[in-house]
């Protein structure tokens, strides 16, 4: 992927994002850790909007990423067509990387993690999606 499109992924993501994606846990951070994560968990966001068609709102308030997100960075669960998305992003400024294998793996584990309801392995973020939060689906 060229600089050119690295910059209108950017834009666009700042501009349908911007005041929508939580940051709270980053406010001691530098500027540049802040732009880091701000534009990871949009685009985790900005996936959630374009699969399962919902606003920019709704998406941005499946963003679970943080400590002890367990590999899962957003989660929603479709009611009307009874889909879970369960996502793993990261923003890459060099548009350069791959996925790694610890990635993979901890999101693999952290996807086990909530297939057996293993909730408290997870952050408060994830925490108020479980069940009685209504976004994570009994299956009993």
């Amino acid at each position: 992927m060229s600089e050119i499109h690295l910059r209108q992924i950017k834009s666009s993501l700042q501009k349908t994002f911007n005041g929508l994606i939580d940051l709270s846990d980053y406010q001691n951070k530098s500027e540049t850790d802040r732009e880091l994560i701000f534009l990871t968990r949009s685009l985790a966001a900005f996936t959630l909007m374009v699969l399962a068609d919902i606003s920019p709102q709704e998406a941005s308030k499946s963003v679970v990423d943080g400590g002890q997100d367990n590999g899962i960075d957003s989660l929603y669960f479709d009611r009307r067509e009874k889909i879970m998305y369960v996502l793993q992003s990261k923003w890459k400024q060099d548009s350069k990387g791959s996925v790694k294998t610890d990635e993979v793996m901890k999101f693999t584990r952290g996807f086990k993690d909530l297939v057996n309801a293993r909730y408290d392995r997870f952050n408060s973020k994830f925490n108020n999606k479980t069940p009685d939060k209504v976004l994570i689906p009994q299956l009993t």
